[in-house]
């Protein structure tokens, strides 16, 4: 009952929210248009607000490729208001500087959205490979992946970045939570593709495998050659690999790490989807910690307001001996853009820098 209460309040807080937004866009647009605020637009205001929810909603029941559509579009207006609530008020500011017209500022306002908004679905395409070099005892590539989303995201989206991380010829792939977001059996099928890596992954869960159902995708990346770490460690090629499931508790690292009995002598690669717990996973003699979650806000300006929220999003972090690894997000949540971000696969490369040093005097 107290979950349920709580999904309820953020679902309420969210819609209120998006309501305000639209209705504040909209509504500034048409005043300085001169176009008339009656019952209709504020009719098309409710409309657009639902239409985000109930097209969830409907896919939910009837999946088909008409469901689909109409979930791409809303999501897809989702980034369009977004981005346009700031061209707004933007001009709010530049409007009386500049002694603007009102109709001139509403044009420029939609103008610069649309700008954006085609720049963002373009650049929400590209994916980059970003190099990390940490030291470490033993010599391993690591194809860092995080938030692909495949449900959000189309099965050709996951095949390219398959294709794109085998170039890079990794020794591992590590998946750090959030791969799927659709308990749809034809996404389920969709995971068989991940036996085309030809590295071997290992995955951690996220919070998106917990509203799909954790059971659910761990009995789908039974059928592949997927290693599933839950709250468990792996020995692999001279190094331990620890995959914590997705959690907000505070004590949640320090408890799990006390329980799987981490070795300092041993080279300790975390892999916990949120990038928290940095100074946990120091204490118990971590390494490196590999962490995604965020996707850096994916559409600026939503980029400073998750750095309020988790103050160790950045690329790397190094605190106490011990690096973390934040991804920026292989595939993309909601809106089909990216804006101020970047899909990305990091590559990983352990190497121990006194040997390299007397290997290239």
């Amino acid at each position: 009952m107290r979950s349920l209460a709580a999904i309820l309040t953020f679902l309420t807080v969210v819609l209120g929210i998006y309501l305000v937004m639209h209705g504040y866009v909209l509504a500034r647009l048409a005043g300085w248009l001169s176009i008339r605020r009656g019952v209709w637009f504020w009719l098309v205001v409710i409309v657009l607000v639902g239409s985000l929810p109930g097209a969830m909603a409907l896919e939910r029941h009837f999946e088909n490729q008409f469901t689909a559509a109409i979930r791409f579009l809303t999501l897809q207006w989702f980034g369009v208001i977004w981005i346009a609530l700031w061209c707004v008020l933007l001009m709010e500011i530049i409007r009386p500087l500049l002694h603007l017209p009102n109709p001139t500022a509403a044009r420029l306002a939609i103008f610069a959205t649309a700008v954006l908004v085609i720049f963002a679905a373009v650049h929400a395409r590209k994916l980059h490979t970003r190099v990390l070099t940490v030291d470490a005892p033993v010599r391993m590539d690591i194809a860092h992946l995080s938030d692909i989303h495949l449900g959000s995201v189309s099965p050709d989206t996951l095949a390219d970045i398959i294709a794109r991380t085998n170039q890079l010829r990794p020794d591992v792939v590590i998946i750090t939570g959030d791969l799927i977001d659709s308990s749809s059996p034809k996404i389920l099928d969709q995971l068989l593709q991940l036996d085309k890596f030809d590295a071997p992954v290992f995955v951690s869960f996220g919070n998106h495998e917990k509203y799909v159902g954790e059971e659910a995708v761990a009995q789908a990346l039974a059928g592949t050659h997927v290693h599933v770490l839950r709250n468990e460690k792996r020995f692999f090629q001279g190094v331990f690999l620890i995959g914590l499931d997705d959690s907000n508790r505070a004590s949640f690292v320090t408890q799990q790490l006390d329980e799987l009995h981490v070795d300092p002598r041993r080279f300790n690669v975390l892999l916990f989807h949120r990038p928290t717990g940095l100074d946990e996973a120091a204490a118990a003699g971590v390494n490196l910690v590999l962490s995604g979650h965020t996707h850096r806000g994916q559409i600026f300006p939503f980029t400073l307001f998750i750095r309020l929220m988790f103050p160790d999003d950045q690329p790397v972090v190094t605190r106490n001996g011990t690096t973390m690894n934040v991804s920026s997000g292989t595939g993309l949540w909601g809106p089909r853009m990216r804006l101020g971000t970047t899909r990305e696969i990091t590559l990983i490369r352990l190497r121990s820098e006194t040997r390299e040093q007397h290997n290239n005097p």
